[in-house]
């Protein structure tokens, strides 16, 4: 930053570093910045979107949000973090849902990846549409390179999503189990492998499991305050055990 203070990927990053530390103000004043040097970049964005719904400000969050989409196309938010997008589509309301309909095609940089599937399948089934096509090709995509790439953490994750999509339990859970394992030395991303298993687990009905996991996602600061406010985990902020965590 000292060497170039205009770089938007730089201003971007520290912008989310600035919220991982719950300094809400200050990764929002600088990934404004970002996003406006680089407006068709969805990095900052998801930034700002993430440092509102933490500070509380689901309004600001949902605008910023609508703003992204103005900005960007969806097939690009899919191409650039297609894990991203479905997070956040309960911010939107059911008019802004149909209006990302029709979802676009596949092309030739996103055509057979997982993970275009995978956000495909996920977009699709929280705007009614039938998914199970395209969690059946995220699916078989993962087991095939999960066959080939056993400890690869993202793989574990990804798997354990289009596993639960498709309604099976059981390797949807072992997979999650598998990702949390091993991001087990990852301060910065481990996180996220216990709040992905703490939404199968909730999914899936074992709710005091899914409470202990969202428990150790919300061992840092940001993501207490995710959980406090995002509407994606809503559901489980009725555990008791999860109302104490955020009271």
């Amino acid at each position: 930053m000292e060497l170039d203070p205009q770089a938007p990927r730089l201003l971007s990053g520290l912008a989310e570093t600035y919220a991982g530390a719950a300094r809400y103000r200050e990764a929002l004043r600088l990934a404004e910045r970002a996003a406006d040097m680089t407006p068709t970049d969805w990095g900052p964005h998801a930034v700002l979107i993430s440092a509102a719904l933490a500070s509380g400000d689901v309004v600001g969050a949902t605008e910023r949000l609508r703003d992204a989409l103005r900005r960007i196309t969806v097939e690009g938010i899919l191409a650039e973090r297609p894990d991203q997008l479905r997070l956040w589509l309960p911010l939107l309301s059911p008019a802004d849902r149909r209006g990302l309909d029709p979802l676009p095609a596949l092309t030739a940089a996103m055509a057979d990846t997982g993970g275009y599937y995978l956000a495909r399948a996920q977009v699709r089934s929280a705007l009614g549409h039938d998914a199970r096509a395209d969690f059946d090709s995220a699916t078989a995509w993962y087991e095939r390179w999960r066959a080939a790439r056993p400890d690869d953490q993202w793989l574990a994750v990804a798997a354990a999503m289009a596993f639960a999509g498709q309604g099976r339990r059981d390797d949807a859970v072992r997979a999650g189990e598998a990702a949390v394992a091993l991001f087990v030395n990852d301060t910065w991303e481990g996180p996220g492998a216990h709040a992905v298993l703490a939404e199968i687990l909730w999914r899936f009905g074992d709710r005091d499991r899914a409470a202990a996991e969202l428990e150790r996602f919300a061992a840092y600061p940001q993501n207490r305050d995710l959980v406090r406010h995002d509407p994606r985990y809503a559901a489980l902020r009725e555990h008791p055990r999860v109302r104490r965590l955020i009271e």
